[in-house]
């Protein structure tokens, strides 16, 4: 695959479990299996950066991962905290 089409590939991760998120569409694993789109988008972002030099692109994906995972914990606290 040339660089190009891997350095926009490694967003279709963080995309599909957002969109996993919304619409629930694996009703009770929606959330493990977002994760897991999560991680393997994380890790083929450090081997793009590791290996295909790819820092920009690889370093902007990680951060908008960590970003969306950092989003969901917060609000998973705040709908316990509220009692949904």
């Amino acid at each position: 695959m040339p660089d190009k089409l891997l350095s926009y590939f490694q967003f279709l991760f963080p995309i599909l479990a957002i969109l996993c998120l919304i619409t629930g569409i694996f009703s009770s694993y929606t959330i493990q299996i977002s994760l897991g789109l999560l991680l393997v988008g994380f890790f083929f972002s450090i081997y793009l950066v590791i290996l295909k030099k790819l820092i920009l692109w690889g370093m902007i994906n990680i951060s908008l991962t960590i970003f969306i995972i950092i989003a969901g914990v917060i609000t998973y606290f705040g709908m316990i905290s509220s009692g949904v």
